[in-house]
């Protein structure tokens, strides 16, 4: 797999390589989604085809940053793309199931706690705007989404560093992505 596999065009748009062209690649000045140098399009017939910086640039690229805006950048487009066509954004999750049978069969005072499966957690339409390391309160998460009845939820995403206990223990809820290559 291409080490570089998304660039961002002059517009903030973001290009997997597998959508650029010839014509756009002639077109177009890509930089990186990590440290803002140019890149460019390798589109040749007998390799994968990727993003790559000048030389001598690559360098001067952290992974940690580039796989983080890579992250951040897909969700938030992905939230406005929802949110303009107003469709639901609804993220799935493996979790725990919990038994609704009431009154218990086997007399428990709590919900037991079944296999897992899939969970699900509506972000759209309970969140309406969506917020790139805008600070709430005490903390700046990664993504901050809000409602108008001021209900807020942090996205965050952890290539190497995951979200803080304190942040953790605040009482908003957080989505936590890992990333990796």
């Amino acid at each position: 797999m291409a080490k570089y596999q998304y660039a961002k065009d002059q517009n903030g748009n973001i290009f997997e390589i597998s959508d650029v062209t010839l014509k756009l690649r002639e077109t177009t000045i890509f930089t990186c989604l990590g440290c803002g140098k140019q890149m460019q399009a390798n589109l040749g017939n007998h390799n994968e085809h990727y993003f790559s910086h000048n030389p001598g640039e690559d360098t001067l690229c952290n992974r940690e940053t580039y796989l983080h805006q890579i992250a951040k950048a897909k969700f938030l487009n992905l939230f406005k793309k929802c949110k303009d066509k107003d469709e639901p954004l609804i993220l799935e999750y493996a979790g725990p199931s919990k038994c609704e049978e009431s009154p218990c069969p086997f007399g428990m005072l709590y919900p037991c706690t079944k296999d897992i499966s899939a969970q699900h957690f509506e972000i759209l339409p309970k969140f309406s705007t969506a917020q790139e390391e805008q600070w709430d309160e005490n903390f700046k998460p990664d993504i901050l989404l809000t409602n108008p009845n001021g209900d807020s939820l942090y996205i965050e995403i952890a290539v190497t560093h995951k979200c803080s206990e304190k942040k953790k223990k605040s009482k908003v809820p957080i989505i936590e992505f890992l990333m990796n290559d």
